[in-house]
């Protein structure tokens, strides 16, 4: 078995601190709050390190598995509502382009957060952090046809949120878009 050091975690900070930071914050709503889980991550990855089986998975997958259950705790305790992403408008004269796609971004996002916590993780990660259907699978400890199915359902069950306020949800290039 393959055992990591400190230049494998240094290396993995450095190759996935910020999508694991983006999932974590989209699962959250915090950025304080994600900083911290990311963090933790790291530390809980270099404290059980000797449990890293590369044979079972890669390194990108368990750190996410271990950000996913930092992320369930979380939840668990505080239950709160996710109040929408903050998103910097860098382009002046972009400012009501990107405010509606941010509108329709934050919109999606709150509907989201209807869905069921398994629901809201297959579709952060496999939609929003773009992970293929077998990394998701994998994070999530499912099986890939489980996976697939799971979110199918999930989108159809999005979908139907998102219809019921007259926005359409499709998607198109491994991607959700909203249409108005």
């Amino acid at each position: 078995m393959y055992k990591l050091d400190g230049t494998d975690i240094k290396e993995a900070f450095e190759q996935w601190n910020t999508l694991l930071y983006k999932y974590a914050f989209v699962r959250v709503g915090n950025s304080e709050i994600a900083e911290d889980i990311i963090q933790d991550t790291f530390i809980r990855a270099w404290r059980h390190r000797d449990l890293f089986d590369e044979k079972k998975s890669s390194l990108k997958n368990w750190l996410f598995v271990i950000a996913t259950n930092l992320i369930r705790d979380h939840l668990r305790k505080t239950r709160t509502l996710i109040s929408p992403l903050d998103e910097n408008i860098n382009d002046a004269t972009d400012i009501e382009k990107e405010s509606s796609r941010k509108n329709l971004f934050d919109f999606v996002l709150i509907k989201i957060k209807k869905l069921l916590e398994n629901e809201q993780e297959l579709i952060t990660l496999r939609y929003i952090q773009d992970l293929s259907l077998k990394e998701t699978a994998k994070i999530l400890n499912m099986n890939y046809s489980a996976a697939k199915v799971a979110v199918h359902r999930a989108m159809k069950k999005l979908r139907e949120l998102c219809d019921n306020d007259s926005i359409q949800i499709e998607t198109v290039n491994r991607s959700p878009v909203a249409k108005l």
